[in-house]
């Protein structure tokens, strides 16, 4: 299963419309059911405001991905123990692994 498919399972089992997501996180509809299509990759942030909209964990978002796919448990530990640092700490950290994957996908 793909991120994005994992997203909308999510949200349908919440009940919520793409449109109304999209709107509760200030996305772009249009942009957002790109990201449910697989056609782009959400950066970390915006799974991070997804998550939000959504009312789970980051941490429970990547566990229940986990369990449909089997990824790396080091990986899932240390986003659960990002989860518990404070929103500033959080924010550097994110904004650490999007310029990481910035300059990764134009290389």
């Amino acid at each position: 299963m793909e991120i994005g498919d994992k997203i909308k399972e999510l949200r349908e089992a919440k009940g919520i419309s793409q449109r109304a997501l999209a709107a509760l996180i200030s996305m772009n509809q249009s942009q957002y059911s790109k990201i449910e299509r697989g056609i782009v990759d959400p950066r970390i942030s915006t799974i991070e405001k997804i998550c939000s909209g959504l009312k789970i964990s980051v941490s429970d978002f990547f566990l229940t991905y986990k369990a449909s796919k089997n990824h790396n448990s080091t990986l899932l530990e240390k986003v659960m123990l990002i989860e518990k640092l404070s929103p500033k700490d959080q924010s550097t950290i994110f904004s650490l692994v999007d310029s990481l994957l910035d300059k990764n996908v134009k290389s």
